[in-house]
């Protein structure tokens, strides 16, 4: 099950976008607890979370980028 963009296609992109906000905001929120029902939490590392969530935000926006630019290029030559 895909998320849809605001102009109702599906979009890969955005899901795989949430989907790794999803995944740092729960690590960030599991590791503030050391023991968790017997199991050993690891430490929220930030660079390992920007270098995991970067790229995918970095190809969900740059997808929003290119598609903005296609829109436009199509509009101007409507004209």
């Amino acid at each position: 099950m895909l998320l849809k963009k605001t102009n109702g296609k599906q979009s890969h992109s955005l899901t795989m976008a949430w989907i790794a906000f999803g995944v740092v905001t729960l690590w960030l929120l599991l590791s503030v607890f050391e023991k968790i029902a017997g199991l050993q939490t690891r430490a929220f590392d930030p660079a390992s979370s920007m270098a995991y969530l970067t790229p995918i935000l970095l190809n969900y926006f740059g997808g929003k980028w290119v598609d903005a630019l296609n829109s436009s290029k199509k509009s101007e030559e409507s004209k």
